[in-house]
């Protein structure tokens, strides 16, 4: 198994316009990476399924804590289906967190994702705002 297959491809790049300048995105800067280890494996392998933070406490109480709950809710954890969710995107030159932060953005570029992040097909540009 290569590193290279575990990444998106180096040329997936999409340009920008600004006003004064273009600026490449590369969407290898929207992937992330969750490893984790069942107890009883013992080789490697790779889940290209659509992931997010959220699905860790799921992973984490599989098999070992029957019906699961959020300590601070009490809800009961669930697997959420993300097929028919797509995951919206900012690319964001301004990153101060003074100016930019919580649920306020300053106007940028999103995009929108969906399925199979490796495939460039699921990618749209959906607008400056």
């Amino acid at each position: 198994l290569s590193i290279f297959s575990l990444v998106l491809e180096r040329n997936f790049k999409y340009p920008i316009e600004y006003a004064n300048d273009t600026v490449v995105v590369n969407f290898l800067q929207f992937q992330s990476t969750l490893l984790y280890k069942d107890f009883d494996s013992k080789d490697f392998s790779v889940d290209r399924q659509f992931m997010s933070n959220a699905d860790v406490p799921i992973l984490a109480t599989d098999g070992l804590v029957k019906d699961a709950r959020n300590p601070f809710t009490g809800n009961e954890l669930k697997k959420m289906s993300k097929k028919n969710a797509p995951l919206n995107l900012i690319f964001a030159l301004n990153y101060n967190t003074e100016t930019n932060n919580g649920y306020r953005f300053l106007p940028e570029h999103w995009f929108t994702v969906h399925d199979d992040i490796f495939d460039p097909d699921n990618w749209q540009y959906l607008c400056y705002y």
